[in-house]
């Protein structure tokens, strides 16, 4: 056996026991949020209930700005504050449709200086609606689609457009998800962030993926006619090594053989259309939002709220 393949095969073989072993430790759990005694509330008919809850509330660390300024008879809200809010209508990309009703309740106070009363206080329920919804495809479809290239995930959006009251109609606003900030709460092992583009969607990105694959083909070619035997071993010891590489979406540290399916669908991507083969099979994934997940959410237009407690 030539010399140059005899190595290749050592350089290999260690990786490609180590998949079929998915001898990897799972990460370390989550170091516990810090507790405290909260109150949530539920939309009801006449008005707001609150109740305490079984389980504490963590709040989403560092997401809240207030930027708020008194007026004669009144206090204004200024365009670009931040809220930090907990969803209270449970979303899923999958069955969700534009228009869709949403509710969710404000877990940062806006209070009237440092030891004023709170204007809005923790409880007061936001209201509005569904206003994109992207559903799931597969990732070749992703890839040949100029709206929204290369994301074969899906995404949701929400408009808020009322802040609601015990009595009266409440007070207009309009506010959306705060773009490049993280989604806190889903219960999911996967990260949800809002993107650049003000859609809620799993924090993922298949740049640095894309990355590795030209740099796997740049290898490949540079080794004339044995492409075909370097390029599959490259790309599936990329594989083995992140599977998200070759599977195209993040993967679970509790998805069994993850790493052996890593090394043999990478071996298949680093074969001349193995991507696009690939790509008929991959699919995104979708996203789900239970009730108490916490996101921040940005004032698109200044807010007047009145002096005087009307919320109550």
């Amino acid at each position: 056996m030539p010399k140059h393949l005899l190595t290749l095969l050592m350089l290999t073989m260690p990786v490609f026991c180590c998949a079929v072993l998915d001898c990897t430790v799972s990460s370390a759990a989550q170091a516990q949020a810090h507790t405290h005694t909260s109150v949530h509330a539920h939309a009801l008919e006449g008005g707001i209930s609150h109740t305490r809850l079984k389980e504490p509330i963590n709040l989403a660390p560092g997401l809240s700005h207030i930027d708020l300024r008194r007026q004669r008879d009144s206090y204004l809200l200024c365009t670009g504050s931040r809220l930090v809010v907990s969803i209270l209508t449970p979303l899923d990309s999958s069955t969700a449709r534009v228009g869709d009703r949403v509710s969710a309740m404000l877990l940062t106070p806006v209070a009237a200086g440092k030891n004023g009363s709170n204007l809005l206080a923790p409880g007061t329920i936001l209201s509005g609606w569904v206003s994109d919804v992207f559903h799931v495809r597969r990732a070749l479809s992703s890839q040949l689609s100029p709206s929204r290239w290369s994301n074969s995930n899906a995404a949701l959006n929400i408009h808020f457009d009322r802040i609601q009251s015990h009595h009266g109609p409440g007070l207009a606003i309009s506010a959306n998800p705060a773009k490049e900030t993280a989604v806190f709460g889903t219960g999911s092992e996967f990260e949800f962030a809002v993107n650049k583009r003000g859609e809620i969607t799993l924090d993922f990105s298949r740049g640095k993926y894309t990355a590795t694959s030209v740099a796997v083909g740049a290898v490949s070619l540079a080794t004339g006619p044995l492409s075909l035997v370097v390029g599959p071993a490259l790309s599936g010891t990329a594989g083995a090594m992140d599977p998200a590489y070759a599977l195209d979406r993040p993967v679970s540290q509790n998805e069994s053989h993850r790493r052996f399916r890593g090394f043999c669908q990478g071996m298949v991507k680093g074969l001349p259309g193995g991507s696009l083969l690939l790509g008929t099979k991959h699919r995104g994934l979708g996203v789900e939002l239970p009730a108490g997940a916490q996101l921040c959410v940005e004032l698109d237009n200044d807010l007047v709220i009145p002096n005087k407690p009307w919320s109550r």
